[in-house]
């Protein structure tokens, strides 16, 4: 169901992210539905436990509170917030990452430009979802 290129372990920015997904012919990976984001988790839980939050496309730069994918354009309609998020603290959090809250995988709203969050999780976030069709 996954496909991995390997493992990067650094702190980079969501627009480094991005970036570095492109130079692999990648993008960071959407989460469209909650049968992705279950496949997801199921992996991480399995195979890396207490995963570092890691950057999805997910961002609302163009417009306050629209979320889209980066890599297509499209709304957000699937999106399991964190308790209160999105809150765009300090009028300053446009980008989402996914992160383990509350013992269940989330997402928030958060910097585009802070390099907390870790690229470590690229065989996640390069992640092909393969459709079930494609079996």
């Amino acid at each position: 169901m996954f496909d991995t290129i390997g493992d990067i372990d650094i702190s980079v920015t969501w627009c480094k992210a991005n970036d570095i997904c492109h130079t692999m012919n990648g993008y960071l990976t959407s989460i469209e539905n909650e049968s992705e984001m279950n496949a997801i988790t199921e992996y991480l839980k399995t195979n890396l436990l207490n995963a570092p939050p890691w950057w999805v496309p997910g961002n609302d730069l163009a417009s306050e509170g629209n979320y889209v994918w980066a890599n297509t354009g499209t709304p957000m309609n699937y999106s399991p917030w964190t308790d209160g998020q999105p809150d765009n603290s300090k009028r300053s959090e446009n980008c989402v990452h996914v992160w383990l809250y509350d013992h269940e995988y989330k997402m928030n709203d958060w910097g585009c430009r802070r390099e907390d969050w870790h690229l470590d999780l690229v065989n996640v976030l390069y992640i092909f979802l393969i459709n079930d069709d494609d079996n």
